[in-house]
């Protein structure tokens, strides 16, 4: 876990709730026990992306080749086009994503 002293307060970085809930997930989807036969389990992969605008996304119409990368992966998988962030910073809404639960009661940022 990385962290600063600011004064008398040690301030930590936020990467350590993304990085829990990204484990939780792994682990819920690995070992739900929903697909035992590994051929039939589906890829899964969650791209989350901080201070990204999406006016500047080729996948959702930007004329320029900003992102050749999440345009492929967005071809070929599903792309979500309207999705609300239930928090302005990102370790709240990224609890969110993965708890669907409001920051108020996953206690993330609070």
């Amino acid at each position: 876990m990385t962290s600063r002293r600011v004064g008398n307060v040690v301030a930590l970085a936020p990467i350590p709730a993304f990085a829990v809930a990204a484990v939780v997930a792994a682990v819920l989807f690995a070992g739900c026990g929903l697909f035992p036969d590994r051929k039939q389990a589906p890829n899964v992969i969650v791209v989350m992306v901080d201070a990204l605008r999406a006016d500047h996304v080729g996948c959702y119409g930007y004329d320029r080749d900003t992102t050749p990368f999440i345009d492929t992966l967005a071809a070929g998988g599903l792309r979500c086009g309207e999705c609300v962030a239930q928090a302005p910073w990102t370790a709240a809404s990224v609890a969110g994503v993965f708890t669907s639960r409001y920051p108020a009661q996953t206690g993330v940022g609070a």
